[in-house]
């Protein structure tokens, strides 16, 4: 006979599958208000429990959507992942505030531009 059987989160625990905003921010080594900018904008999944008597309402993250944001968001892709490149020209890129930087700057023989 097993013994295995699903325990349900305690009360005022989210489940496994659901993150709190604390619980992303400690995750990700950020401050809680960051995960709720970015809930705002709308770059991280996250929905609404209505408040509850004296309870508020409470958000949640689903842990799926947190995988997809650090899968879409790595600096490294993970083995065997296919990679999308960012096509956007320089002038947007990062040396967008140094046109001298870019790939479209021309070195003189006396090393000056």
């Amino acid at each position: 006979m097993s013994s295995s059987h699903h325990v349900p989160p305690m009360h005022g625990e989210p489940s496994p599958q659901t993150l709190s905003i604390g619980q992303v921010a400690k995750r990700w080594r950020v401050g809680r208000q960051r995960i709720r900018k970015l809930v705002e904008a709308g770059q991280l999944t996250a929905f609404r429990i209505p408040s509850a008597g004296r309870l508020g309402q409470a958000i949640r993250i689903p842990l799926s959507a947190v995988l997809e944001a650090e899968a879409d968001w790595a600096l490294v892709p993970p083995a065997g992942a296919k990679v999308r490149r960012n096509l956007a020209p320089p002038s947007v890129g990062p040396l967008r505030h140094f046109p001298g930087l870019g790939p479209a700057a021309e070195c003189r023989e006396d090393g000056t531009n």
